[in-house]
């Protein structure tokens, strides 16, 4: 699976408020990340693994949006 995200820290200082990251954990390239949004008020999960420090390898949220990747990804993708 290829994914391509873009950084973008204009976005994430922009959006920082509304999302908090509540619990990180992490072994060798494979991160779990609780995201707390505030605008729904909600806790999402966020996966993400790494094949390399620069290759994504697979990435998902709980949140079960369909389509482009979620806010909770990008925000995810900017913590680590």
């Amino acid at each position: 699976m290829e994914v391509k995200i873009y950084l973008d820290f204009e976005w994430f200082e922009d959006k920082k408020s509304q999302f908090n990251c509540s619990d990180f954990l992490f072994s060798k390239e494979t991160y779990q990340l609780s995201i707390w949004d505030g605008l729904l008020d909600k806790d999402f999960t966020v996966f993400i693994q790494f094949e390399n420090e620069e290759t994504l390898s697979d990435v998902f949220c709980s949140c079960e949006q369909e389509g482009e990747v979620c806010d909770h990804i990008i925000f995810s993708l900017n913590k680590v």
